[in-house]
Parts: structure tokens; sequence; C-alpha cells
């Protein structure tokens, strides 16, 4: 046939299936993964349905996935560092395909992230050397590092490959050195910045671990040193120190400094380095940032300095990268010195102190420059006598004033010095001036004098002996008109000296009385000084003196000026000087300006009409002339062109705040430009006009104001006088005329006119006096002003003291006084405008009244109702050797006014004794008090001061005008009765109703009808008893009482009683007392009804005994309470009985009570105390604590027990019902019978647990005992869980954690054991890891002691294992051993442990 058309396409099982590959995976595991075919050539046409996956590790292949649909597995439980073979298949509907070539994968991981960069320096020339550890983890066992890739932070902040710029060092080596040029070009890093690094490794099986954290400290960018700061030069003595501050080294340790001196002598580059003094390779140097260099070094030709200089320094440092810039140059600081330099100056005599002998000089100090710069320690000083040879004088310091002594008289000094310092000494000045040693020549003498021709008069002597020396001068001196020697020339070597009279008669002589004596003295001098002044001597009578015409000393007189002429006169010269006038010079000055004369003539007067201005000033003087010239001037008249100033107007005077204001209008001034230079103001006062300085008008303020302002009191007026002022005004010219005076004028005030007396005041006693006084209030008293204070003065012996100075009181206490003693008092009062006379001396003593004396006492006397006044004397008579003089007693009379008594109404005692008696007539007739008022009265004592004490308080006591007896207003009252008897009480009457006198008796009336009234008693007393009563029947009762004067009306109201009885006692036989009540908790008490004695019985009353013994009444407690008057009992709850008012609490104590009825007549008696049970409570607070039973107390329970309670009272009285056992706040932990309990739940070992117990009965649970404490022992920690070792560079490091549980107690110890492969048993080493840190519990061992002390051969694991000891001494079971843990002589055994970390913390 044909073939089959559209034919299938033939399937068949998968055909191609792409490579397994590894995605990830760890040391013990790896995650495989591959690729589902999709195109039909590699599925074989259909679908795949499921995978087979298998591993080889030693020839034989095993399933991981036998047949699942996934494309992805993780293989675990692998061998780190172990490769496996993986190989898988597909099928389809068609079956398996083959297996895939096997593909190889080893059980690592990449390397552990590299720790941060360990080191990043900078070396050589600024470059820099990276430094990085191994990560602690290669991946796996047997893997090494392979590579490593360095990145550096670029300045973008992007990290790039720096691995090719190592120039040094190596990658596998871990270090790496870039050079600084690299960086700056490459990385764009500036000077400063900070080398950021990061680094990863590359393990043999081409995994990456993660970048390591970049470094945050390291080197920087260096450079070479920046500028330095300007040195300083200071002086160190015969040294220059060069001191210097470190630059900024720019991260490269300054290395040298170079220290530069510049050379004066060479050219404009002639820098020079002083290695000697200033090698800045020297440590020392280097550390001390300073040099010193000699001064004499800088001074040689190689610098060429000068003494003065400053000496020009720069410095510059260097680093590991080069020289940095030079300093600035140092141009100040200390400069060169050297020996002083030659004075400039020689020295000179201090001739007060030369003489004779001894010669003094003074030298001048050398300083700066001078004194070579360096500071002067002595001057030496040479001299040479007349042509010897110099001498150096022995006296050296720095004294600039040289005395040399034993000079030979008549010879020649001349004296050189010299200045030292720290450098030696210097050059010797010039010689100085010579210095000859002499003597005081002798005075000149015989001394005369002549006149040479008619104006001059010679003087002549005979020349001086020298002194040794040569005479070189003469002094002339002249006596003046003072009597003082004035020196009126010196003169050479000569005889004689011609001095005109003129001369003579000007100053400074004003030798210008004619007929004058001359007199004068001469003194002569040769080298040394001016020897002594001649006697005076007088040129005698044939020789006197002439003179021009005496100055005139009277100014010329103004006779007459007005605004438009001035007439001048003066007065004719009679002192000629010895010669006759010639003539007079008159001159005038217009205003400041120069005086012109105006004629020469012998007039005396001239009147000037020409010319003259108004209001212009002139002024006029003459002089005389005579043959011998003109006199001086006379003195100067001023006047003006004006008129004296107009009238003023009135002023007006106020007053204001104690001061007076005069107010006036200026007048016209009398003149163009004219001021009015004074006013005069005149006060009316004394019946004149008076000018008063307070108020003056010469006053520039006055003047101006046209005011004068001052205080009151200033004017010696009297009080309410008129101030009446008139005004005067005064120009250059003169005086106005006076103005009319003020109206209406003001009225006069003054200090304090007229004071009170002053009066003694209540503060007064007998160490201190108290005054008072009255503030005066009327003007005429006050001064017409307010009173602003009181000065207040005593004395005691002539002396006034003040007692207070200043104050505005009315009241003052002088204290500190003497009993008894006279003081004389005055005081005075001030206001505005000041202060007052004195009040007159008053006398007061420092005594006080007597004290106020007790209240009267009244006695009533019985007998005849008079009464008895008695009082003390007063506890203080008020002063040392006062007496009481006299008593006053007052009593209030019927108009409620206090009426003196005088002592002789009296019927019996005297005012003496301090006693009275008065009638009752007596006190009705003189006082008009009626029967029943009520007697009061006062008494006062005087003492011999005549001082009255304060009257006595008045009476309490309350004392009356007898009377019968008020009716007593309360009504007899039955206090006990039978059937045939009633026992009647009344009350003692009041002492207010007795009518004043007392009750002597009391009368009580019967009757059966309540009209008629029978008398059974009458006597004193307030009870009585009536028998022989018909029982039922009705009686009436009335009492009366009775004084002296009479009985009084019956009592009110009546009172009636029956003859009849309370109910009898109730007997305790027929009491009975009992439990009951639910559970028996309430007590019932009960009785039978009593004899009623003749009345229903209407009420009960119960009372129950309690704590503090008495009886009280519970009859509202009583349950059902109507129902127990009937029933004859009352129930109380037990429990009420503890509480108050009962507050019983004593359990056993037996309980008792007590009843009593009432019928109509009263309450019988209280029956007996009966009693039947006795009291419950709760039980009591047990007496013991629980006990711990220790033997059968663990970790895990603790037991405890406690004391039975079957006893009264502990019991309550109440048989126990079960225990209550309580923990800490956990109450109820335990309810029963059983005295013991053991607690297994909630302990936690080492923790402390109080328990306490109480008892419970029917009433409830007891108070809880004290707590004990209990501790749930400890125990043995709980095993810790396996350690983990890891390598630490040449140690294995040992880690674990803590165990779980401590046991109750704090873990103290450690014990680190290693399995010893010798004999597979646990030991420790006895020096490492024997007390391991507890807190970071880690420790380290060698590896090599590892090996051999525990005899591990190659690839053996250390295993470790660890016990924890708790500070009780427990042990924990040792932990499992270390599991995949280092081993000996391999590289990275921490991956694995690094691994099973990652998986503790994932499953966390």
């Amino acid at each position: 046939s044909s073939e089959n058309s559209s034919p299938p396409t033939m399937q068949k099982p998968p055909i191609t299936l792409s490579s397994l590959t590894k995605s990830s995976g760890t040391e013990s595991q790896s995650v495989l993964t591959w690729t589902t075919p999709t195109v039909a050539s590699e599925t074989g046409g259909s679908a795949i349905t499921g995978y087979n996956l298998q591993y080889q590790l030693s020839g034989t292949w095993t399933d991981l996935i036998a047949d699942s649909l996934v494309t992805t597995y993780t293989h675990t439980g692998l061998s780190s560092g172990t490769e496996y073979a993986y190989r898988y298949r597909a099928k389809n509907v068609h079956g398996w395909s083959s297996y895939t070539t096997s593909s190889s994968f080893t059980a690592c991981s990449s390397p552990s992230k590299p720790s941060a960069i360990t080191s990043i320096v900078a070396v050589n020339d600024g470059d820099i050397q990276i430094t990085w550890a191994n990560p602690t983890n290669i991946g796996g066992t047997s893997l090494t590092i392979t590579s490593y890739e360095l990145q550096v932070k670029h300045d973008n902040g992007v990290y790039a490959d720096a691995s090719s710029y190592c120039q040094e060092g190596s990658l596998t080596l871990r270090q790496c050195t870039i050079t600084k040029a690299n960086l700056v070009t490459n990385y764009v890093l500036a000077v400063g910045d900070l080398v950021i690094a990061k680094v990863r490794a590359k393990n043999s099986k081409n995994l990456w671990s993660e970048w390591s954290d970049a470094n945050t400290q390291g080197a920087r960018i260096p450079d070479v040193p920046a500028k330095m700061a300007t040195p300083v030069v200071t002086d160190a003595g015969l040294k220059l120190r060069i001191t210097w501050t470190e630059p900024n080294f720019n991260y490269a340790p300054i290395t040298a400094y170079k220290i530069s001196i510049w050379n004066n002598d060479a050219g404009p580059a002639a820098w020079a380095i002083d290695t000697t003094n200033c090698d800045g390779t020297n440590a020392q140097v280097i550390s001390n940032k300073y040099c010193e260099v000699p001064i004499a070094t800088p001074l040689i030709a190689t610098y060429g300095y000068t003494a003065g200089n400053n000496i020009k320094v720069k410095v510059e440092a260097q680093n590991g990268l080069g020289w940095g810039t030079a300093s600035d140059d140092c141009t100040t600081g200390a400069v060169i010195t050297k020996v002083p330099e030659k004075p400039a100056n020689v020295p000179t005599k201090v001739a007060a102190k030369t003489s004779g002998t001894t010669i003094v000089i003074d030298i001048t100090a050398l300083t700066g420059a001078n004194a070579g710069n360096s500071a002067i320690t002595q001057y030496n000083v040479k001299y040479v006598k007349d042509s010897d040879a110099a001498v150096l004088m022995t006296t050296q310091g720095l004294s600039t004033e040289i005395t040399l002594t034993g000079a030979t008289l008549g010879s020649s000094y001349t004296f050189t010095y010299a200045g030292v310092n720290v450098h030696g000494e210097g050059t010797y000045s010039d010689a100085s001036a010579s210095i000859k040693a002499v003597e005081l020549p002798a005075a000149p003498t015989a001394l005369s004098c002549a006149y040479d021709s008619t104006v001059n008069i010679k003087f002549s002597w005979t020349a001086a002996t020298d002194g040794s020396g040569t005479l070189s001068a003469n002094k002339i001196y002249i006596k003046d008109i003072n009597g003082n020697y004035v020196l009126a020339d010196t003169l050479g070597a000569v005889t004689e000296k011609i001095i005109p009279m003129t001369t003579l008669a000007a100053a400074p002589y004003s030798l210008s009385t004619v007929g004058e004596t001359v007199y004068f003295k001469l003194q002569a001098s040769n080298e040394l000084e001016y020897g002594p002044l001649t006697a005076a001597t007088s040129c005698g009578g044939s020789v006197t003196m002439k003179t021009v015409p005496s100055t005139p000393t009277i100014a010329p007189t103004i006779t007459s000026s007005s605004e438009t002429s001035i007439s001048v006169s003066y007065t004719a010269i009679t002192s000629t000087g010895g010669s006759a006038i010639t003539a007079y010079v008159l001159q005038k000055a217009t205003g400041n300006g120069e005086f012109e004369n105006l004629a020469d003539s012998m007039l005396t007067s001239q009147t000037l009409s020409s010319g003259i201005v108004s209001g212009q000033t002139y002024k006029f003087r003459y002089a005389a002339k005579n043959a011998l010239g003109t006199s001086g001037n006379s003195p100067e008249v001023t006047i003006k062109a004006i008129i004296v100033p107009s009238t003023p107007s009135a002023p007006a005077v106020s007053t204001s705040d104690g001061s007076v204001i005069v107010d006036w209008t200026a007048p016209y001034s009398g003149g163009t430009g004219i001021s009015i230079t004074q006013y005069q103001i005149l006060f009316y006062i004394g019946g004149s006009w008076v000018e008063k300085s307070f108020c003056d008008g010469t006053n520039m303020n006055a003047i101006s104001e046209t005011k004068c302002t001052f205080l009151m009191n200033q004017l010696t007026l009297s009080y309410g006088a008129d101030i009446k002022a008139k005004i005067k005004a005064k120009n250059e010219k003169g005086w106005s005329i006076e103005s009319s005076e003020n109206s209406p004028p003001p009225i006069m005030q003054t200090p304090p006119i007229t004071l009170s007396s002053l009066a003694r005041g209540t503060g007064t006693s007998e160490s201190q006096i108290h005054l008072t006084w009255t503030t005066p209030i009327v003007a005429a008293e006050t001064g017409g002003s307010f009173v602003t204070g009181y000065n207040l003065q005593y004395q005691l012996s002539g002396t006034w003291t003040n007692a207070f100075q200043d104050a505005l009181t009315n009241t003052y206490t002088v204290t500190g006084l003497s009993s008894g003693q006279d003081y004389q008092f005055k005081y005075r009062a001030k206001n505005i405008h000041g202060w007052g006379s004195f009040s007159s001396a008053q006398t007061f003593t420092a005594c006080q009244a007597p004290s106020k004396p007790a209240t009267v006492v009244f006695t009533v006397v019985a007998s005849n109702a008079n009464v008895e006044l008695s009082w003390s004397a007063p506890s203080s008579i008020g002063g040392s050797g006062l007496t009481i003089s006299a008593y006053q007693i007052v009593i209030k009379n019927n108009q409620a006014l206090f009426q003196s008594l005088t002592s002789t109404l009296c019927s019996e005692g005297n005012f003496n004794l301090r006693k009275c008696t008065l009638t009752q007539a007596q006190l009705t007739s003189t006082f008009g008090l009626t029967t029943g008022k009520k007697v009061y009265a006062q008494v006062r004592a005087q003492n011999s001061k005549s001082m009255w004490s304060e009257y006595s308080d008045v009476n309490t006591q309350e004392v009356k005008i007898a009377a019968v007896p008020l009716k007593p207003n309360v009504a007899p009252y039955k206090t006990a009765g039978t059937s045939t008897s009633i026992t009647l009480n009344w009350n003692t009457l009041p002492a207010y109703r007795n009518g004043g006198v007392t009750i002597d008796k009391y009368k009580l009336e019967i009757s059966t009808d309540g009209s008629s009234y029978s008398t059974i008693y009458d006597a004193m007393g307030t009870s009585y008893q009536k028998t022989g009563l018909t029982t039922g029947t009705k009686y009436y009762f009335r009492y009366f009482s009775h004084n002296c004067l009479g009985y009084s009306a019956s009592s009110s109201p009546v009172i009636t009683y029956y003859a009849a009885d309370v109910p009898a006692t109730i007997l305790t036989a027929a009491m009975s007392m009992a439990y009951a009540g639910s559970k028996t908790k309430d007590v019932e008490m009960s009785w039978t009804a009593p004899a009623t004695q003749g009345s229903a019985i209407s009420e009960y009353k119960v009372k129950v005994k309690i704590s503090t013994g008495d009886f009280m009444d519970v009859t509202q407690e009583c349950e059902e309470y109507e129902e127990s008057l009937t029933e004859l009992k009352c129930t109380i709850p037990m429990k009420n009985l503890w509480a108050s008012p009962f507050l019983l609490t004593t359990p056993g104590v037996p309980i008792e009570f007590k009843v009593q009825a009432k019928n109509g007549i009263g309450w019988g008696t209280l029956s007996s105390a009966k009693s039947g049970v006795n009291l419950q409570t709760k039980p009591q607070k047990p007496t013991s604590t629980p006990t711990n039973d220790a033997a059968s107390t663990t970790f895990e329970q603790i037991k405890v027990d406690w004391t039975a309670i079957s006893a009264s009272p502990a019991n309550g009285d109440s048989a126990v019902t079960q225990y209550v056992l309580s923990v800490g706040s956990l109450l109820n932990v335990y309810q029963g019978s059983a005295t013991t309990h053991t607690m297994t739940s909630g302990l936690t070992p080492g923790h402390d647990y109080q328990f306490r117990y109480a008892a419970e009965n029917k009433y409830g649970v007891g108070e809880f005992s004290d707590a004990i404490t209990i501790q749930c022992p400890t125990t043995s920690p709980t095993q810790p869980s396996a350690p983990t070792t890891v390598r630490d560079g040449e140690n294995i490091k040992v880690c674990w954690n803590a165990p779980s549980s401590t046991g109750g107690a704090s873990i103290v110890e450690y014990q680190v054991e290693f399995l010893d492969y010798s004999d597979s048993t646990y030991k420790s080493h006895s020096t490492n890891c024997v007390e391991p840190d507890i807190n970071s519990r880690c420790c380290s061992i060698p590896e090599t002691t590892v090996k051999s002390f525990f005899n591990l051969a190659t690839n053996n694991e250390v295993k470790a294992r660890i016990t924890a000891i708790n500070e009780d001494g427990h042990e924990s079971n040792p932990s499992d051993p270390t599991t995949s843990g280092v081993r000996v002589n391999q590289q990275f055994p921490l991956l694995t442990y690094l691994f099973m970390q990652k998986l503790s913390i994932q499953k966390k």
C-alpha cells in the first residue's frame, strides 16, 4: 500500500540536558540547579515529567532525587572542602534519558568578609602603605586564598581598583604601597585627605568574598611642612635664644629644622647656618624647638652685627617629603649686647655737698645702647689729683653720687667713670672739670657808702681772704622795706658798687621813704662756694634816701557824672620825695583802652564833657612829678556815664514750705548796656527796715532771677507778724530810691511756740518713765506750721541727755532708770521752720502707781445680814521707798454709778485695816440699794507719790441686800420608796436664791389632797423618809428654805408620788447564757421576770461587760429587740463583741451580763453579773513561724512544717477547722488540716521565698504568723552547649555559651578540658585555659601546646568540653565535645564554625 500520510513524529525519552551548575553553597551544603529542556529535540518530543539526581563521593552513585519534577536541589551534610561528583537524568512518558556527564563541585563557600584594612600608613616620600589580614574563613577545608582585589575611594566617592598601582609589596602578601603621585593623579586626593580602601579575597574555588568595610582611620595624603611662624629671639644672658613653633607638618613627622642667621656683611642672599649652636638635625633641638647662640657669635665678622642690632633669623622645617617654606624673617626681639659705651657726660661736682676735704660728684646713669644694651651691674670711678696718676675709687656700685673724702686743700681733682655689665667694664668717660679742694673765703671788711652825684649811692669794701682758693665774685645785699636783705648784684672780684637811688626806691627794695637809712651786706666766693655774709652795715645819717614823689594813694574823685559829662578832682601830694612837686599828670582811659595824658598842670580838678558817651566806662588816675621823676600812678577810679537805677516797684512776698519768696521787677538800669549790680532787700523788723544776709542782693542768682528765697525761721519776727519788704537797686552809679513795701504782706510763721506739759504715761514703772504730751494744733502754738518732730531730754544730776533726737511721736518711754529716783524732763518741737524752745523742766519719779488691788471680798454675816468688805494691800507699792498713803472704796449705787464710801460709815473696821462692815440700813440709805440688789465695790490705793492705782476689778462674788430666800424652783424628788414609805430629797438652794444670807434650814410639808399640808421636817438637811404610808395612795409634797430673815415661799411645782416601788432585782439564778444561732456563732442571754412591786414592768435593760471592765448597755444591739421584752432574752452575734465599743478580744474569757427591769415607778436594781459562755474569736496570730524541713527540701521542692493550734486562747476558744499557708504575695497556696506542706511548683533555685501560716475556725481565718524566709537550694548549672574552636593566629580559641540555668547561684568558674588522643580522656592544661574569663567565655591555647600536650596528630580535630561551676560549688555535667572544630595543622578551620553560627542565627 501507499505509506501513511502525515506520519507522526517519533518520540523518545529526553535526549539533551543542560549541565548542572552550583548556584551557591557552604562548607556543608551545595545548591545545584539545572534548566528544564523545552525544545522537542531536547525533550524527545514529550514534556519532562521528572528528574533523577545522583552524587558520587567514592565510586558509588547515590540518589539525591529519585523522581521529582524540580530544577534545584540543596545537598546538605557535606564535608568541608570535599569534592563531590553529580549527574542527573530526565524522563518523559517514554522513559528515562541517559545521565548527563558528571559535574564536580566542592563543598565550600566564599571566603568570609575580610576585616577592615588593618593599617594605612605613610612611608618613604609620601607613599601610602596599605596592609590587611586574611579572612577568618577561607570557605572550606583545604582551600587557599588565591587572590585579593584592592580598591581605593576616589575623590568623587566611587571606589576604583588600586591593585595595579602597588609599587611595593604584593597582594598575596596582603600589602600594597601606592605612591602619593598615583593617589593624587588617579584618585584626585588632596593633601590631608584620608586614604580610604577596602579589599576582598578569592579562594582556590574562584569564589570571591564580600568587600571588607572601609577603614575610618589611617594615613592622610602628606605634604612638606607648612610655612613656619616667625621665630622669636630672646635674651638668655650671654646667649640669644631662638625659639620657634612646630609648623603644620602635613601628616609627615618633622625630621629636621634649618635655622638661618642673616649675614649683615654679605649680599642680599647671605643667610648662614650655625650648625655648631643651632643644629636643626639634632634630636634635642627638634624636641625643644629652640637653640641658643652665644652673643659673641653674631658680633664676629661672619655676621657683621654690632651691639644694639636685632639679630635677623628665619626657620624652615623638613619632613619625609622635603623642606617646607621658611618662616618670615624675625627682625625684632632681643638685641646684641656688649660692654657699656663710653659715657657721653662727664662727672659733675655736687656743690651743695662739696666742701673742704670732701668732694662729691654726680655721674649720669647708662641705659640702652649706652649700657651695651645690657643691665649695668656697677660703675667704676677714677680720679686724678693735680698731675698724679689716676686712682680707682674703692667704692663701687650702682649709685650715681660718688663721694671722695680726705682731699688735699688747694689741690685740683678730675674724675672719670665707666659702666660695667655682664660683658665687663666699658670705656671711661672724659675727665670732669677740675674741682679744687678749698675752704670757704672769709667775709669782706671795711664796708662804707657815700653819695655819688645826687641820685646814686656808692658802696665800698676791702676784699676778703681767699680760703686757699681764688676769689671769684662778690654778692651785695640791700635791706628792703621789710627788713629782708635782697641780692642786689653779683660782682666780680671788685671792691665797690654804685646803685641809683631810684633803683633802691623801687621793688624789690622799696626804700621809698625820704631820709630812710640804707643797710647792706657783702659775701665773697672762691672755687668752693660763697663764704659768710658780713654783718649789716649802715650808710649812716649823711647818706639817706631821696625819691620821686610818693605814689598817690587815693584815687581821683568823681565829683559828679551823668550820661554826658564827668567831673574829676584829686588830692595834692605832700610826700614830695625830698623835692618840690613840679606838675600833676591826669590820665584817662576809655573802656579797656590805654591811658592817655589829659594835661600836665598844677590843677587838682577838671570837668570833661566832650566825647562822653552814655553807658561807656572811663578810668581816671594821676601822678606827681619832681626833679627826680614822676611818681607812680594813683589808684584808678572807674566811672560810667550813667545814672542810678530808677525806683523799683513794690516786691511780691509769698511763703511756701517754710520758705519766704521775695519777687521783684528789675527797674531801669541807668544807662546803655548797664546792669543792675546789686539789690538791697529790706525787711521791717523791730520797728525799723533792716537788710538781712540770707536775702543777699549781691547774689548773682538773686540779681538775675530778681528773686530771693530763704527759710522763714531766719526772720526774727514773732508768729503772726506781717512779713514786709522793700527793694533798692544799685548799678555802678549807685543806689536807686527804695520801693514801696509789699501789700498785702504774708503772715510770719515760726518754730513751735507753746507746748503742753509732759504727762506721766501708763507705761511708767520702777525702771522706766513713760511720758506723753499733746500735739499742738492751734497755729499760735505750732508757729503756723505742722509739727514734724520732737526732741525729748532728761537729766538726773546736771547733764541733759537726749532720750530721742528727732521723731514724730507724742509718747516715749525712757528705760533703764532707778526705782524711786526723781528725773527731770523737758522737750521741744520742730516744724519746717526749725526747733522751738524747750518746755519747762518737769520732775517725774521712776515709779508707778501701786499695782491693781485684788477684788474686794464680801462676807455676809449670817446672824444679822450685815455686809463686811475686806481687801488686800497691792502687791507692788510702785517703787523703792514708797508707802501706801490711802485707799478709796467705791460702791455702785442705785443709779448704776460708783459712789465713794467714807470710812466713817464703817460700823466696824477702818480703811487702814483694809476692812469695813456696812449694815443693811447703811447700804439702803447711803447708796439706795434695796432688798435683793447686788452689791458691787472697787478699791484703789494711793502711794506716797500721790499715784493712785487702778481700781480693782468689780467683784464677781455675788452679794445682795439680804432678804428672805426665794422660793425653791425645783420640787423635792423621790430617791427611794416602798409600798409604805417614800424617801424624798431636795436640792440645796443656790446661793443666788438664798436672799443674800446663808440658808440655815429647810421645811418639808405633806398633803393627801393638795390643799391641807402638815410639816413633817424642819431642820438643816436635804433628805427625809416618810413611813407609814398607805400603799397606792397619792401624796403631795412641798418644801421651804429659811435664812435669818425668814422662810421663803413654798417650792414650785408641788410634786406627787404614789406609795409603790420599782421592780425587784432579777436574781442570777433566773439568768442564763448559751451559744446560739447559725453555727453557734451568737450569744443568747435570757432571764425570768422579777416581782413587779405593784407596777407593771414596761422595759428591760441588758448590759454586757466590755474591755474596760465597765458594763455597757447593749439592749439596742439585741437581735429582734422588740421580741426581747416579751421573750425575756437578748441575742448578739459574737463578732459584734470584738468591735467597738466592746473590744472584747481575749478568747476563753467568760462573757458577763446584767439585767434590770423598769415599771411605772422606775428602774429596778441592776442584777449581779451572770456568765455562761466564753468569748470566742478567730484564731490568734501563731507565736511561731513555719519551719523548713531541710532534709526534704531540694532545689525542686520546699517542705515546711508548722505547729498545730489546739488550745485556747490561741485557737480563739473555738476548734481549728483548717490551716492556710501563703508564700510571698500568693495567698492560700495550701488549705487543709495538715501541719505540713511541700511546695513543688514555681520554684527557682537560689531564690528566697517567704512562708507564713494562719489557723481558721468557725469565725474565719486568723492573723498570719511572721514570715520565715527559705532559700530554694541551689543546684548544678545545666549542661553547657558544646564549645566552638577557631584558629586565632597561632592559638586555638575556645568559646562557649553560658548554661541556660546557673543552678540558682552565679557562675564563678568554667573548667575547659581537651581530648587527649593518647587515652581518649578529657584533661585540663596546667597553664592555658585554666581560669578563663567568665564574661567573655573564651580562652586561647597555643596550637603547638594542644598538639603536644594532648597528643594530636595532623588533621586531628581539637575537641574541647566545658564544665560550669557556680558560687555554691555545684558543677554542671560536662558539655558535649566540640564538633566540626579546628584541626591541627589546617589553615582555616573557622569556616565550619562560622557556617554553624550562620545556621543558628537563621534558625533563631
